[in-house]
């Protein structure tokens, strides 16, 4: 993932190194929860709590049960990101995988670990038979 620095605005909303006016002061601490651009919806870089952490495996496990319900095909299909949106055209699956990188370095258990590998094998891509 390539996560985006991110700045609050004088109005409170966060957004990228992208879209600041360059007057906005810098998104430090740890948060609850990961954080996009309010402008564009890149991923932005903070730190997360013990509490950002179980949220997002907790939207994970709910994403696996989902897409397990999805062939593989239908998997792949675009989010309904708006056009200019950073996501657009990605499978909807896409932002919970940069949410993924984003705790990777946290103390997981084996467990946790495994269920995050499940979850991106279930997003891996069709593999394209070769026709003879």
């Amino acid at each position: 993932m390539f996560a985006f620095d991110g700045y609050v605005t004088g109005d409170g909303e966060c957004v990228c190194e992208l879209c600041t006016d360059g007057e906005d002061a810098p998104l430090d601490g740890e948060l609850d929860s990961p954080m996009h651009c309010a402008y564009c919806g890149r991923p932005l870089d903070c730190a997360l709590t013990a509490r950002g952490v179980t949220y997002v495996f907790r939207q994970m496990l709910e994403d696996i049960a989902a897409l397990r319900k999805l062939s593989r095909r239908a998997r792949q299909a675009p989010g309904a990101w708006p056009k200019g949106h950073y996501y657009h055209g990605s499978p909807g699956y896409e932002v919970m995988l940069d949410w993924l990188d984003q705790i990777d370095g946290t103390h997981l258990h084996r467990k946790e670990r495994k269920r995050i590998e499940q979850f991106r094998a279930l997003c891996r891509p069709a593999e394209r038979v070769a026709s003879s």
